[in-house]
């Protein structure tokens, strides 16, 4: 049987990431009101298990209009009890356009990786990830999630700066033109 090679390698790394050999495959709690949904979460673990390097975490959208942006949180366990938190969150829109740039699409599935790194101790190790979508904004405006992090509210904030400094390096392209804007750009 020839089976296509990009198949047959998406096959061998799904085996892998569901096999205890390979790493703990996440808790995943999902709110099926929600459009955007947890597909899978793998711990990146490094330095032959001294550290966890973050994890990649697969969405998908199942609604029906773009999601703009949206916040993860992993909860790390370890088996001496102890817990850590790390999130993971994306804005589309940061740049505070009237239009998100390259949002998750509906039926789109999107793969990011955490930048969070949690080193273990000499008892430590990896007891269970649980992963929970925390935060969702959709291109309709409609947002949902506990938001613990607050992220609907940094989200907000961080637009709206962004709104402001393109006013204003607009208006000193419209007084003074091309020169003076780039001179601007190039300031430290």
């Amino acid at each position: 049987m020839n089976v296509p090679q990009r198949v047959s390698i998406a096959l061998i790394l799904s085996v892998l990431i569901a096999s205890p050999v390979f790493g703990q495959v996440a808790k995943l709690r999902n709110d099926p009101s929600y459009p955007l949904q947890l597909v899978a979460a793998v711990p990146n673990i490094i330095n032959a298990g001294k550290m966890i390097d973050g994890a990649h975490v697969t969405l998908r959208n199942t609604g029906s209009v773009p999601c703009v942006a949206y916040a993860v949180t992993i909860v790390v366990r370890l088996t001496d009890g102890q817990a850590r938190t790390m999130t993971m969150a994306d804005d589309f829109a940061a740049l505070g356009y009237q239009e998100a740039v390259n949002p998750i699409a509906p039926g789109q599935q999107f793969v990011r990786a955490t930048q969070s790194r949690i080193p273990l101790g000499p008892n430590q190790q990896l007891a269970e990830l649980e992963v929970f979508v925390d935060f969702v904004e959709m291109a309709d405006g409609r947002t949902m999630g506990p938001d613990t992090r607050r992220m609907k509210d940094r989200f907000r904030d961080r637009r709206s700066i962004r709104q402001v400094e393109r006013r204003r390096l607009l208006g000193l392209y419209q007084e003074a033109g091309v020169d003076a804007l780039l001179k601007e750009l190039q300031r430290p």
